[in-house]
């Protein structure tokens, strides 16, 4: 049997990364993806942004990213209304929270990314960002 080292070791780092997203977003109920979300609309004009542009933020298909943004419109964290300028797109529009809980999220985000590249030099951090990139996209290509 083959030995497979890159997959499982992709998997675990994920792993890791979505454990350590899950805890310190836990004090505001919040899944990785919600906290991902959050943190994006808050850095747009208005705290709103396209369907669209969240879920190729999330890198989901249409049917995940509805069904999060749904769940987040069910607990009063987002409004979800047709964008006035093309009937067809949904207009996304952060409506919970504060400031405060915004730039926690965003801190908790450079800290994990810093503990992540921890020892990585600035070469080696851009090859890795590469090397994943370019493993995406073979992936996608199928």
């Amino acid at each position: 049997m083959k030995k497979y080292v890159i997959g499982p070791s992709i998997k675990m780092v994920n792993t890791a990364i979505e454990r350590r997203i899950n805890e310190q977003n836990a004090v505001y109920h919040l899944t990785q993806s919600q906290g991902l979300v959050v943190i994006y609309l808050a850095d747009q004009t208005n705290y709103t942004a396209t369907q669209t542009e969240i879920m190729e933020l999330l890198g989901v298909a249409h049917t995940t990213t509805l069904n999060l943004l749904k769940s987040m419109e069910r607990k009063g964290m987002i409004k979800i209304q047709k964008n006035p300028q093309d009937r067809r797109a949904n207009l996304v529009t952060l409506i919970w929270g504060d400031p405060s809980i915004y730039d926690q999220l965003n801190k908790n985000a450079e800290d994990n990314e810093t503990t992540l590249l921890k020892g990585f030099t600035k070469t080696e951090i851009q090859c890795f960002k590469d090397f994943l990139s370019r493993a995406y996209d073979n992936l996608m290509e199928g």
